[in-house]
């Protein structure tokens, strides 16, 4: 008991003296994992065989750079592997996502706020349904209008074809108004506010969805 006793005594020190130096705060100090644990938060376990996962390591100071520079590539977060102060995240998308290159992104001039926006985009064109699922909040998808999103990406893409054509992503820009967890995204088409009143945007579990159909 007594040797213990002195295990965590030592071990509470060592945290607090690693916050005094500017290191990781001691509520995010990292535990050693139980006995036998097998980390279940790796591309080899979460990757399907038509998805594109990749690895994205980050720490305590930066929380959001895996969703800063994947989501709006039309990633969606899978996972997180265990750590307060260091981990990883698996972020995955469907092998035939459309998705804008590099100079495209330029023109595109999108904040993180507009990524679901991005991925339904996306998801229309590659006629994908899950990538199109993932677009939306808890909320909507809760909805019993939402109980058919296959229908829904249909219903979409008729909506969509009549409304902007043959339209191409660079054809979009957008612009944020809101918070740092919600608010609203405007949608401009080639110049052209099609969204008025904005769409209802909310960060949730990691990346911002769609609130609103």
């Amino acid at each position: 008991m007594q040797r213990r006793f002195l295990l965590l005594s030592a071990l509470t020190f060592a945290c607090m003296f690693a916050s005094l130096l500017g290191g990781v705060p001691t509520a995010q100090a990292d535990v050693a994992p139980f006995p036998g644990y097998v980390e279940r938060c790796t591309i080899a376990r979460q990757q399907g065989p038509n998805e594109q996962c990749s690895l994205c390591r980050t720490y305590w100071r930066q929380p959001n750079r895996c969703s800063a520079t994947f989501a709006s590539q039309g990633f969606t977060r899978r996972c997180r592997t265990r750590g307060g102060s260091v981990w990883s995240e698996v972020w995955c998308r469907a092998k035939n996502t459309v998705h804008p290159h590099p100079t495209v992104s330029k023109k595109l001039t999108s904040p993180p706020q507009a990524s679901p926006f991005i991925v339904v985009l996306t998801a229309l064109l590659t006629s994908n349904v899950r990538l199109f699922t993932k677009s939306f909040s808890k909320k909507i998808l809760s909805h019993p209008s939402s109980k058919n999103m296959k229908s829904n990406l249909a219903e979409g893409q008729k909506k969509f074809k009549k409304r902007f054509g043959n339209y191409r992503l660079e054809d979009f820009t957008f612009s944020y108004k809101g918070g740092p967890k919600e608010g609203r995204l405007y949608v401009i088409f080639k110049g052209k506010n099609v969204f008025p009143r904005g769409m209802s945007v909310i960060f949730e579990d990691g990346s911002w969805k769609l609130n609103e159909h």
